[in-house]
């Protein structure tokens, strides 16, 4: 009901309901203590230069650092409202974690971006309240692996982030970013033009998400843990 004041009514105001930034890519800063050898690592990764290490939607930036400065943004449409928005959901400063404004997709090759990013967390509920409460992403799956072990996938679009909830009694920050999944249509060109690079790879397995196939990249100059996803052979 409108505000009645001296017998008058008054209609209520129309109100234009805010949208939520929305998240259309990821950035990913990569700390090596050999920034060179690790933006070619990325290039060979992805066929793309070195100075320029883009593909779809996900960008990697390559710093100087150790593997507790490694740090993920989240592409924004609107970066401003999404970093007071975060503000005021109280986001951590010291969380390997925030926003950048997007930019538009690069081109794609036989890997066209990232499948998912890898996060590693001590305890599940923090990892829910940092990823969905903070952050804004979709909890789509929350599963047990090991006795110690769950497994928490969030969604936001077309980002997908993993969290492995584990405390093993490692020194390690509360939350790290733990590792990438790039993603291939056909992974056997992929894996194939890798090997040709000589990049150390392993055998493409059978993925665990079913319809998938996978394999490792073993180059420690990637300073990251790497795999590449694609989907079954048809």
């Amino acid at each position: 009901m409108g505000r009645v004041a001296h017998g008058h009514r008054y209609p209520r105001p129309m109100i234009t309901p805010t949208r939520e930034p929305q998240v259309v890519g990821v950035r990913v800063s990569v700390a090596s203590d050999d920034p060179g050898a690790t933006a070619a690592a990325y290039a060979r990764l992805l066929d793309v230069p070195a100075d320029d290490l883009r593909r779809g939607a996900a960008e990697v930036r390559v710093v100087g650092g150790t593997d507790d400065d490694h740090a993920v943004d989240l592409c924004v449409t609107d970066v401003d409202a999404a970093a007071r928005l975060l503000d005021r959901r109280g986001l951590a400063p010291d969380l390997p974690l925030g926003v950048v404004a997007a930019s538009p997709p690069a081109p794609t090759g036989d890997v066209t971006g990232l499948d998912h990013v890898v996060f590693w967390c001590t305890d599940r509920d923090q990892a829910a309240a940092l990823f969905g409460a903070t952050l804004g992403l979709d909890l789509r799956l929350d599963r047990q692996v090991a006795d110690d072990t769950r497994q928490l996938f969030f969604r936001a679009g077309d980002v997908v982030v993993e969290v492995i909830v584990h405390d093993d009694g490692t020194p390690r920050p509360t939350v790290c970013v733990w590792g990438l999944a790039w993603h291939s249509p056909d992974l056997d060109v992929t894996h194939a033009r890798l090997a040709a690079a000589a990049v150390d790879l392993s055998p493409i397995r059978t993925g665990r998400k079913p319809g998938t196939r996978i394999f490792t990249v073993k180059d420690p100059d990637l300073a990251i843990p790497t795999v590449v996803i694609g989907p079954e052979l048809t």
